[in-house]
């Protein structure tokens, strides 16, 4: 409703400009004019100045299953969050599989890329001055990347889980039924 778009809208005047402040203070509407003019550029209308806006935060990539379907999902909440009188932003963040990356270099980044996610989500909410946040996770890393930014900067917002990984293809095995990275590793612990 109109009274709950004006109770979560605070933030967010300092990005669109706060009609109601005298021109000479931070985040008036005339001193926001740059910030509404690239904003209009991205495709915002005069009412989406309005809204509160809220980050949805994705860890994604199309490279592992976890998380490959997280921007799918981060379209529906867009959706959803625009539906119900917000504005969403995407906040997509890197993410490194350590199921992927098991005994290789690229190990060394998998856990860091926790503290990287929470930081990028901090740092895309904070930057474009959100009111709320809405996260998607959808691995060991992503989960707590994606939850940490809400209790440490108090934010309103919640966490969802995007789902478990899908096992993948194999049609020489079990008749065409998935196999998954847990089916890989048993089968190199039986054979060695």
């Amino acid at each position: 409703s109109k009274k709950d778009q004006k109770r979560l809208k605070k933030q967010s005047y300092e990005l669109s400009g706060d009609p109601t402040k005298p021109e000479y203070e931070s985040a008036s509407y005339s001193k926001a004019a740059c910030g509404r003019a690239n904003l209009r550029a991205a495709g915002w209308t005069d009412q989406d100045f309005t809204k509160p806006v809220i980050t949805i935060g994705l860890p994604y990539s199309n490279g592992l299953p976890c998380n490959n379907r997280v921007r799918d999902l981060g379209d529906i909440i867009l959706q959803a969050v625009e539906e119900e009188g917000g504005k969403g932003i995407f906040a997509f963040t890197p993410i490194i599989s350590d199921g992927e990356t098991n005994g290789s270099t690229g190990m060394k980044y998998s856990l860091p890329s926790r503290d990287t996610i929470a930081d990028c989500l901090d740092m895309m909410h904070h930057g474009y001055m959100a009111d709320g946040i809405i996260t998607l996770s959808g691995c060991d890393k992503s989960v707590p990347g994606a939850l940490m930014p809400i209790p440490r900067s108090n934010l309103v917002g919640i966490t969802l889980y995007a789902g478990a990984a899908l096992p993948g293809k194999c049609m020489d095995v079990r008749g065409g039924a998935g196999l998954d990275g847990a089916d890989v590793m048993e089968a190199i612990g039986a054979y060695g």
